[in-house]
């Protein structure tokens, strides 16, 4: 144990709040805040641990929310000098809120309350061994933006937090994706005279098994899926209709059906697509051209599809299809040639992060196609207790309309081009000089690719930020505003940061590994051959086969 629990430089009169009540600053933040600056060496843990738990019982009673307690400890530990793991402190964080929370505290703070409420709290199961036994290092990370999103999108994020513990950064990445998707490439931001942009992202979630990856996701692209179940239910009238038609059509005499226009066929809408080859995919978006979004919940499954029938050309179409260069397809039937001016399919999934080392090593790192995903990982690897907790439904409700009104925006609109305003321009402009500067002194040539590649991104950020907020007629949409290309900066800054890291684990890139290999790594890792074979995308049997190989 780092520190006694008599030790008096924890005092009680510290927590005292002065304040007749509380307003949007929390006072008991800032003293939290305060007392863990003025921590010495050796009492960082102790007193973190103990403002902690103190704000939990306050996030437990309503007096102030969970992500707002969070961030201010996160926030103040971050700032103390000598801090070894700041990790291991955000870890110590969530866990005594947690304590916290099942201890609720209202009202005004005295001493002697204060003493009282703290004499129950149980250091000895958050001392600094016993957190960082729990789980293995972590690096340090950043939490992702949501203040780049409008304030209706904000709330949504930290409510969610709060009631059903879904991870910011997981749901703020799955908003900014779902933006993405939802507006397909109605809508491009000019960058220079030879370069117009859209909203297109690639995108990967990753995280440990249990980190609830998934959830977030599905919630933020359930919009979607219900505007695809309508426009199924749409196509299936239409359908019957044809075929009706055709029925009719084919049972006319020769002579009086060449008087006769065949009844043309109707074409499935479509705006997400999931277990599908790559090629049947641009098949379905040459009859969506505004484009479709891909999403996988195991991103692994992408990878092993890539060149299955096709050799070669569905890793082109990867990296084509991020840059919106035009696809054409010339086969033995004109009916089934295509050629689409402006695709469109922003991808994501989720992967862990041992699939995400050996998923892109060696050729993915080479061909670029690395330097396009965006990544996203969680603010902690703990998984939280279980939350009974509902989301409020204005708040569903708020983000679900502003979906459909971001897909109207799509159905009545086609290769809008919005400009930056003069003050936005100038200040993007200050950022690509700095990122040239970076780029210029980066030795890797790894990371240089990242660089070049998030010059790209922070104009599709801005458009997409800006075009979320003419939600509620905020704005018009057609200009890119200063505010949102500075959000579209703090993005960048977050998803170089993941992007660095992301390279940093995998260390060495030069191996190309096969299935066997990874097969065999996992394994050590004590993952079973169910559990492999889910993550590969392979049969039971394949990962026995392979294992046995290796």
């Amino acid at each position: 144990m780092i520190m006694k629990e008599q030790n008096n430089s924890f005092n009680p009169n510290d927590w005292v709040d002065n304040s007749n009540t509380f307003n949007n600053n929390h006072p008991i933040i800032d003293h939290a805040k305060d007392n863990i600056a003025k921590a010495i060496n050796g009492e960082k843990h102790y007193v973190l641990c103990k403002a902690a738990f103190l704000l939990g019982g306050y996030v437990g009673g309503g007096e102030i929310a969970e992500m707002e307690a969070r961030n201010g400890l996160r926030d103040a530990i971050s700032n103390k000098s000598g801090v070894k793991n700041l990790n291991s402190a955000f870890m110590t964080i969530d866990k005594c809120l947690e304590a916290g929370k099942r201890k609720p505290l209202t009202g005004q703070l005295s001493s002697k309350r204060t003493k009282a409420y703290l004499q129950d709290f149980d250091y000895s199961k958050f001392s600094e061994q016993s957190i960082e036994g729990q789980t293995e290092k972590l690096e340090n990370l950043p939490s992702f933006p949501v203040e780049v999103f409008p304030k209706f999108i904000q709330d949504l994020i930290i409510k969610a937090n709060e009631t059903v513990r879904f991870p910011v950064n997981y749901l703020g990445a799955s908003i900014l994706f779902t933006v993405s998707a939802i507006i397909g490439n109605a809508f491009k931001v000019s960058v220079r005279h030879t370069q117009q942009e859209t909203g297109l992202l690639y995108m990967a979630i990753v995280g440990a098994p249990g980190v609830n990856k998934s959830h977030p996701l599905k919630f933020a692209l359930r919009k979607l899926y219900e505007i695809e179940e309508q426009l199924f239910k749409e196509y299936a009238l239409v359908k019957d209709s044809f075929e009706v038609e055709m029925e009719n059509y084919n049972n006319l005499p020769p002579k009086e059906r060449s008087l006769h226009s065949k009844p043309s066929e109707p074409v499935k809408k479509e705006i997400i697509v999931s277990d599908i080859t790559f090629e049947a995919m641009i098949d379905v978006h040459a009859n969506n051209p505004k484009g479709l979004c891909m999403y996988r919940d195991e991103l692994r499954g992408v990878f092993n599809d890539l060149n299955k029938y096709r050799k070669g050309s569905d890793l082109e179409f990867l990296l084509s299809n991020w840059n919106s260069h035009p696809i054409k397809s010339n086969r033995k039937s004109d009916a089934n040639s295509y050629f689409i001016k402006n695709p469109y399919i922003p991808i994501i999934g989720t992967i862990q992060k041992e699939i995400l080392i050996e998923t892109f090593r060696g050729e993915m790192m080479k061909n670029g196609l690395i330097d396009r995903f965006l990544f996203v990982f969680p603010e902690s690897e703990v998984k939280p207790y279980f939350s009974d907790g509902v989301l409020p439904d204005d708040y569903i409700e708020s983000y679900q309309n502003a979906i459909n009104q971001l897909y109207n925006l799509r159905r009545e609109n086609e290769e809008v081009v919005c400009r930056f305003s003069n003050e936005a321009f100038e200040v993007f402009k200050s950022w690509y000089n700095e990122n040239a500067d970076r780029m210029n002194n980066e030795r890797s040539e790894l990371v240089k690719g990242l660089y070049s590649k998030l010059e790209t991104y922070v104009a599709r950020f801005a458009l997409l930020l800006e075009l979320l907020s003419t939600v509620n007629n905020q704005t018009s949409g057609l200009t890119i505003s200063l505010p949102s290309v500075e959000g579209a900066i703090k993005l960048a800054d977050y998803f170089r940061q993941t992007s660095i890291y992301v390279r940093e684990m995998m260390g060495n890139t030069s191996e190309e590994p096969n299935d066997a290999i990874m097969v065999k790594r996992l394994s050590k890792k004590g993952f079973s051959l169910r559990k492999i074979g889910e993550m590969m995308g392979l049969s039971h049997s394949q990962v026995g086969k392979l294992l046995k190989k290796s």
